[in-house]
């Protein structure tokens, strides 16, 4: 039986004055989920708007509700973590049989979850989306199914599963998610900060599907509508995002919104959009003819990276430090840097098809530039019958076909390779649905 707070405990904490280790033993059985002794708090501090001076004030009942908004994301990440540990077979019954996962913190977890693993683990990020998409479901049984907060929670594990289908490459299944999760979110609160991560969700299928203009004109929408509510970091991770696409686009334009989103973001919250930011600022900068800024930053942030141990940041870094070389006209140890990351790309295989084939293109520019066009025509020769064991799409094959055919007939001019890089961009969608 379970053994809930005394009258003078919940007293106690309710106005904030318990002393050390009843406080903390009052904290523990509230992570513990007591929906019970959490209710009698709530109703306390509802029941009590002039209780004086003793912390019962309106700014201390807003600090009490904070902190037990904070102990029910703590009991969530508790209580998603043991259903983790379930086979996931298990993890739907288990969700719908036992109430103690019908909470709001469980929902962000799982939300989290998914999002977290969806780059790694496309898979299991679709299993955690779906089991989040139940949970919208049963979450705090007090509100209505028919509430409109319920279709927020709805639309927020569409967009988490959205963005699980198209990390596999499940175009069309993203889309329908996103489809569906407008609809719920017309029928919603009207939550502007729902609507502006909506935009986002949105964005990042665009940007995947070669879309870059779509996708900057969704994260304008997201970024103006985390502005209109004073959600200043949400704004600049948005604009760091931005940025990241419209290196693509406008170098100008990119650097501009990557520098401003940095300013707005809470820096100690977020390493990894810092981190983010940074390094498209860095590309930028080189690319813009400015070597000397571009590694001066990343010298700078090397500490962030040092945080960030996955292949794909680390392999993106080593990849620009290569960039920065040539463009300061250290060629010999640039070529080496862009062999090396290349090789590991190439070893790393079909996930990273489009990183192999831009630092060949990349390479052979080099080489071409050298009048090394012999050279060139082996990275070419080389790399096409890996991508065609990868079983790439044939409109990417055909690309790097044509490229091997004009330097073999040393046809080919810088401007080509790059226009080849660019489409290749645009188009590298169709191999993760061949």
């Amino acid at each position: 039986m379970t053994k809930h707070l005394e009258a003078g405990v919940l007293a106690g904490f309710t106005t904030n004055s318990l002393s050390g280790e009843d406080y903390k033993r009052a904290v523990q059985h509230l992570l513990t989920g007591c929906k019970v002794c959490r209710e009698r708090i709530r109703q306390a501090l509802s029941g009590n708007p002039d209780a004086g001076e003793s912390g019962s004030s309106v700014t201390g009942k807003i600090l009490m509700e904070s902190l037990l908004a904070t102990m029910d994301r703590a009991a969530g990440r508790l209580l998603w973590a043991e259903l983790e540990r379930m086979p996931a077979a298990r993890r739907r019954p288990a969700v719908k049989r036992d109430g103690r996962f019908h909470t709001l913190g469980v929902f962000e977890a799982a939300l989290r979850a998914a999002r977290r693993s969806a780059k790694d683990d496309p898979r299991e990020a679709v299993t955690r989306a779906e089991l989040a998409l139940v949970l919208a479901e049963l979450a705090d049984a007090g509100v209505g199914l028919i509430d409109e907060l319920r279709f927020d929670w709805r639309s927020s594990a569409l967009v988490a599963l959205a963005y699980a289908r198209q990390a596999g490459g499940e175009f069309r299944a993203a889309q329908a998610a996103l489809d569906l999760a407008e609809g719920y979110l017309a029928n919603g609160t009207g939550d502007p900060v729902e609507r502006g991560m909506f935009w986002v969700g949105k964005a990042e299928l665009m940007a995947e599907l070669g879309q870059f203009e779509k996708s900057v004109e969704l994260l304008n929408r997201a970024a103006a509508r985390f502005h209109r509510v004073g959600d200043s970091n949400r704004q600049g991770k948005t604009l760091i995002q931005q940025g990241a696409v419209l290196q693509h686009l406008d170098l100008e334009r990119a650097l501009k919104a990557v520098e401003a989103g940095l300013t707005m973001i809470d820096l100690e919250r977020e390493p990894r959009a810092e981190l983010a930011g940074r390094h498209t600022q860095a590309y930028c900068y080189n690319q813009l003819g400015e070597p000397d800024e571009a590694e001066g930053i990343l010298d700078t942030y090397r500490y962030l990276a040092g945080r960030y141990p996955e292949f794909g940041i680390q392999a993106s870094l080593q990849w620009l430090r290569a960039s920065i070389c040539l463009r300061k006209g250290q060629a010999e140890e640039g070529e080496r840097r862009l062999r090396e990351v290349r090789a590991r790309y190439l070893e790393h295989g079909r996930g990273y098809g489009l990183e192999a084939v831009l630092t060949s293109i990349d390479l052979a520019e080099l080489l071409v530039g050298q009048r090394r066009t012999g050279q060139a025509v082996l990275v070419a020769l080389e790399i096409f019958p890996i991508l065609e064991v990868w079983g790439l799409h044939r409109d990417t094959l055909a690309l790097v076909a044509m490229l091997a055919e004009h330097l073999q007939a040393r046809e080919v001019e810088i401007d080509l390779l790059r226009e080849t890089a660019v489409k290749l961009r645009r188009s590298w969608h169709l191999n993760r649905t061949a």
